[in-house]
């Protein structure tokens, strides 16, 4: 993904989402299924600087569990 350098960032946006949860995300990818982005400018902030899984919403098991 090409991300505009700061200085060329536009000051005005058609979507602003604050929060990369797992809402957003959803919101984000039906809004972009739905070519709903096409020709839109678009920001999410996200204020949290995760660097470690919080595993909050979702996780892999370490072994896959034997299906029946």
């Amino acid at each position: 993904m090409n991300l505009p350098a700061f200085d060329q960032t536009p000051s005005k946006f058609d979507f602003l989402f604050v929060g990369l949860g797992a809402a957003n995300c959803l919101l984000i990818l039906r809004l972009l299924d739905n070519g709903l982005f096409i020709g839109k400018t678009i920001v999410v902030i996200e204020p949290d600087n995760k660097s470690t899984n919080d595993r909050t919403f979702c996780f892999a098991p370490q072994k896959r569990m034997s299906q029946t």
